[in-house]
């Protein structure tokens, strides 16, 4: 173990910040559910065996400085996914010359959802039975990224009962699916070539 002193103000903690802004590369750490030969790193971790890792390719999109209270510095990160913010912390410590480590740890939004537009349970509860319905989101709101395509009643059942539907001159890739009458079947998975695509189902909403 080592001791260093913390000798940091403000304005070295945000230039400090930002050279670990934009693309770059992280090694993931032992403490982690990433698998060698099957075996999560943690359990090896446990054990005092540590192995190679890959690094992996991640981006930085934002580092702004929250607070600094003595010895704790807060600051608000927008990573790219497979981003270990435990790693960031350390680095970050580094990098100022005193080392750090995480000791807490908010995700504040993901895949397009926001803390700010979460309730809790007991707000949930508080609110009449209209608005608490009002507040649920459609399936379909988990994956707003992924194409969209409409099917017609013949192809709508049968991808509803999990089969392979020929499509025709279609670009490759996973595709929300919906019926001809905008209900939401699943997500799809088109492969093929030469105007012989195939839409295949990866995941139903059950009752369709």
């Amino acid at each position: 173990n080592q001791r260093r002193a913390v000798n940091v103000d403000v304005e070295k903690i945000r230039s400090v910040l930002a050279t670990f802004l934009g693309p770059q590369t992280q090694i993931p750490p032992m403490h982690s559910a990433l698998k060698q030969d099957g075996v999560p790193l943690y359990k090896l971790a446990r054990k005092g065996i540590e192995v190679e890792r890959e690094a992996r390719a991640i981006t930085v999109d934002a580092l702004d400085f929250v607070s600094l209270d003595g010895q704790e510095l807060v600051v608000d990160a927008r990573v790219s996914k497979g981003t270990y913010v435990r790693v960031l912390a350390e680095d970050i410590g580094e990098a100022l010359g005193c080392g750090a480590h995480l000791t807490a740890l908010r995700r504040t939004s993901t895949g397009g959802f926001s803390l700010a537009d979460a309730l809790t349970l007991e707000q949930l509860e508080a609110l009449p039975a209209e608005q608490r319905d009002a507040r649920l989101l459609a399936p379909d709101a988990l994956c707003p990224a992924v194409p969209a395509m409409r099917l017609d009643a013949a192809a709508s059942k049968a991808f509803g009962h999990g089969q392979v539907v020929a499509i025709g001159d279609q670009a490759s890739g996973e595709y929300r699916i919906y019926a001809d009458d905008g209900h939401f079947l699943g997500i799809g998975m088109i492969a093929g070539t030469d105007k012989r695509a195939l839409l295949t189902a990866v995941r139903l909403m059950s009752g369709n």
